[in-house]
């Protein structure tokens, strides 16, 4: 990832999926789904992501983990079965999400609940490429996996010496 420039920008997905919340449909996205997601985040931005895990027929709790970064708990609550995007982003703008800012659990991961949502916060001071995953091997080659780009190039800081792919 320190070799930004030789990315495959053709792999990569619709940003609207990380930065809208919008599930992917393989009939209709030109990558089928299988696509490098990437959430870009201003150095110093102030992240809030809603963890939302439908109760499906079989109920798993992902175990989430965000790499260089604690997070903040701020909240949690039910969804309903029928359109739990569209339920959490109207309570959200309405204000209805009530958020804990009186000393909220600091983690760097967490279980998410089946039929609900977590509600997480972090200031984006680490610039740098950030993977943010399930620790379900499975659910990792599934695609439940995102990298969070913090900052541009310029404010990373990558050794002069640091090896790069492809060189000896």
């Amino acid at each position: 990832l320190a070799q930004e420039e030789d990315q495959n920008q053709a792999a990569l997905c619709d940003a609207s999926y990380a930065e809208e919340g919008l599930i992917c449909n393989p009939s209709l996205d030109k990558h089928s789904c299988a696509c490098q997601n990437i959430l870009n985040v201003k150095t110093g931005d102030v992240v809030e992501m809603f963890l939302i895990n439908p109760d499906l027929e079989v109920p798993i709790a992902h175990p989430i983990h965000l790499h260089g970064y604690f997070f903040n708990v701020l909240g949690s609550g039910s969804i309903p079965a029928e359109n739990p995007m569209a339920f959490i982003r109207q309570k959200n703008e309405e204000g209805n999400i009530e958020r804990n800012l009186d000393n909220p659990p600091r983690k760097d991961s967490i279980q998410t609940i089946p039929g609900g949502y977590l509600l997480i916060r972090f200031y984006a001071d680490n610039p740098g490429y950030w993977l943010m995953h399930c620790h379900i091997s499975f659910d990792v080659i599934e695609g439940q996996v995102m990298v969070v780009k913090v900052g541009d190039r310029s404010e990373w800081d990558i050794p002069e010496d640091f090896p790069e792919c492809g060189t000896k």
